[in-house]
């Protein structure tokens, strides 16, 4: 007796088994492939690119002192 094997399908963006390349927006398979999320290597190394150049920017929380540190304000 032989399993039945199912690819599972994820629901990305409206269409089934596809999602859309972070960088350009293109529509490609879910299933990643040497790019990864991105639809070329292009596309990849733009937005690598990008991080590099601070072009992206990760939010951060602010600025905790500790008791230790002297205040700047005086």
């Amino acid at each position: 007796m032989s399993k039945s094997v199912t690819k599972k399908n994820s629901t990305l963006n409206g269409s089934e088994g596809s999602t859309s390349c972070r960088h350009c927006g293109k529509q490609i398979p879910i299933e990643l492939g040497p790019n990864g999320p991105f639809c070329s290597h292009n596309c990849k190394m733009q937005d690598l690119s990008k991080w590099f150049s601070e072009g992206y920017r990760i939010a951060a929380g602010p600025a905790v002192t500790s008791p230790d540190q002297p205040d700047d304000a005086e």
